[in-house]
């Protein structure tokens, strides 16, 4: 055999490899991640979970559903108001100079938002056990030590992602 036979032969196996590790790199990401949330369907899914865990009666359900929209449409504002400050830092950009007062004042105002939006969400917890009995108030106990130990953990990032690159010093 001659070199440059079994060269054609080595390059023509390599780049089969290649088009096969990319083939499936390729239908891996364009799986769907796997979504770990309860059998129920719709938006309504959360609540009906939490409904199931706590063993709500039809009557809860219906005012549990009325705090989430309430709740729902608190945090949408207050988002938009959030996106709108990020929006004006973002844009300071475009100027040469970087103007340092409006700066700190969109800063303030996301950080503003940001805690209301957990002072909101901390009030519609509390809404929603005062509608529980005692037996229901225990398990929803659980429930947020659950939801909360979830909330503080770290997020992992998707599969292949190297992420931020590090801070420059």
């Amino acid at each position: 055999m001659k070199k440059e036979n079994f060269y054609t032969i080595i390059i023509v196996a390599l780049l089969l490899l290649n088009l096969g590790t990319l083939g499936y790199l390729w239908t891996e990401r364009r799986q769907p991640q796997q979504v770990h949330m309860p059998p129920h369907q719709g938006q309504e899914a959360p609540l009906r979970f939490m409904a199931d865990e706590l063993g709500m009666s039809d009557d809860q359900f219906r005012n549990l559903r009325t705090l989430a929209r309430k709740h729902g449409r608190s945090l949408d504002s207050i988002q938009q108001r959030i996106n709108d400050a990020r929006t004006s830092l973002y844009l300071l950009a475009k100027d040469s100079v970087l103007d340092t007062v409006k700066r700190n004042e969109y800063l303030k105002e996301v950080e503003a938002n940001e805690s209301a939006k957990h002072m909101i969400t901390l009030a519609h917890f509390h809404d929603i056990r005062a509608m529980l009995t005692e037996e229901q108030q225990d398990k929803f106990n659980v429930f947020v030590e659950d939801m909360a130990r979830h909330m503080a953990a770290p997020r992992q990032a998707p599969r292949g992602h190297k992420g931020p690159p590090p801070p420059l010093h």
